[in-house]
């Protein structure tokens, strides 16, 4: 029997997400923050700055993304684009409303989610007691530290 924690699927909450974009040599005289568009066919958005990181959703030719910092290799942070979602431990949200909460505690981890399973390794940020969050849904998920109901 697998060990379970609750946990809440939030939107993201701050910029962070990765992107790598082909040609980035006009955008290397840009101010931050800009818009860009995705001209791939497609292209990952992923938790961070290199392969070594989960993507987290898809992108097609066309999308508009807001460009926030260039990092080696290519890999731009950008916005969260619209579909990507946070998790928080249940335990450190207080429901205040259907889809509303309040942080619990000081520095509670906040991880990026990923449409393509289960990751939530990377940790986005940490909150605050009294932080709000919008709640998208909670999952029990197998985790080492037992079950959180």
């Amino acid at each position: 029997m697998c060990p379970l924690d609750r946990w809440i699927l939030t939107p993201l909450l701050i910029t962070g997400l990765f992107l790598s974009l082909a040609d980035d040599s006009f955008a290397a005289k840009r101010t931050f923050p800009y818009d860009a568009v995705v001209n791939a066919e497609e292209a990952l958005v992923r938790s961070g700055n290199g392969t070594r990181y989960y993507p987290t959703l898809k992108l097609k030719k066309g999308n508009r993304v807001t460009v926030h910092r260039h990092d080696p290799g290519g890999w731009f942070m950008i916005s969260p684009p619209q579909g990507s979602f946070s998790w928080i431990r249940a335990e450190h949200v207080q429901k205040t409303g259907n889809q509303s909460g309040r942080v619990t505690e000081n520095g509670v981890v906040v991880r990026v989610g990923s449409a393509f399973g289960e990751s939530r390794d990377v940790e986005q940020i940490r909150l605050s007691k009294n932080d709000e969050v919008t709640i998208l849904g909670s999952k029990n998920v197998p985790t080492e530290f037992g079950n959180v109901l």
